[in-house]
């Protein structure tokens, strides 16, 4: 909870009712200013610490003479333009960033993304060009195509970077509790996140000497990789990065079984119009004849 107030921080404002919750210039209530709050008057002598000392009690309405009082000209004429009600009621707060003023995941989520953005790109390089270009070819289906894409751009709202922004305080990876938890970490170096790529039908091996960045391990499965298998491995980091978010959202973990059904379930939504290869699948053969199977590791043998 203490790392989320942040968020609540972020895209909420106080609505103004009583003013009896609203601290003047700690929290945020004037939608005119440009980040809401209330900036000038800290040196007044009158004795004012919340938004209730500024409302005339007897008319419920704004004390306008001690509003302009204490309060640069600018400040006081945005105070003023908020409404109040008819009817004394509590102060509530309100989520800004969706027009029903209800707090929802998806825009919270939106927004921390748009917080996470680099100042700038890097894309424009040769070589990354052609990378997009292999990821975006790959026909998984598109939320498992966008995960892959921000991973590699070094986007996902891990918890090294919300440390290194100051949104939160604990940089530790919440799975494994052993190292900081960077993009590279939370979906291949973990060792929580090891098994569940090696026990997938690639049995991908993670070593970490080799591994030094997630797009520089994307970049050599593209090469490598044969289209049917890229799915698979877009799928599966998919659910990987769900499995995590799961755990911090829910406290919530999948165990191996449910990471492999999950799997499956998504290759067979993104391939409607064949059967999907899924984590298990065994072709039968004839009765004459016996089957052998083969049990094989795709490792990339290059430093990434």
């Amino acid at each position: 909870m203490k790392e989320s107030k942040w968020v609540v921080d972020e895209g909420s404002i106080w609505k103004v009712g009583d003013g009896e919750s609203i601290h003047i210039w700690n929290d945020k209530w004037c939608p005119a200013t440009p980040d809401n709050y209330i900036h000038s008057g800290h040196q007044s002598a009158h004795e004012v610490h919340y938004v209730k000392d500024l409302i005339a009690q007897d008319t419920n309405q704004w004390n306008m003479r001690l509003v302009y009082t204490i309060f640069s000209s600018s400040e006081a004429r945005y105070i003023s333009m908020i409404p109040r009600p008819n009817q004394r009621k509590a102060d509530s707060l309100v989520w800004v960033l969706v027009d029903s003023g209800e707090f929802t995941v998806k825009s919270a989520y939106n927004m921390i993304m748009e917080k996470m953005k680099p100042p700038c790109s890097s894309s424009s390089a040769p070589h990354s060009q052609d990378m997009w270009r292999k990821l975006w070819k790959i026909k998984a289906l598109p939320r498992c195509s966008d995960l892959v894409w921000q991973a590699c751009k070094n986007i996902l709202p891990v918890r090294k970077r919300l440390t290194e922004r100051g949104l939160i305080e604990d940089p530790v990876c919440p799975l494994c509790g052993e190292q900081d938890e960077t993009v590279v970490h939370a979906m291949l170096l973990c060792n929580e996140v090891k098994k569940i790529w090696f026990a997938s039908p690639l049995a991908i091996q993670i070593n970490d000497n080799e591994v030094t960045s997630f797009e520089r391990w994307m970049c050599c499965m593209l090469s490598r990789g044969h289209d049917d298998g890229m799915i698979m491995v877009f799928t599966l980091a998919y659910v990987i990065w769900s499995r995590r978010n799961q755990w911090v959202l829910n406290n919530k973990i999948l165990q191996l079984h449910e990471v492999i059904a999950k799997t499956n379930s998504l290759l067979a939504t993104g391939l409607p119009d064949k059967k999907p290869q899924t984590l298990n699948d065994v072709t039968k053969c004839r009765d004459d004849c016996f089957n052998i199977s083969i049990d094989a590791s795709l490792r990339a043998n290059v430093l990434m």
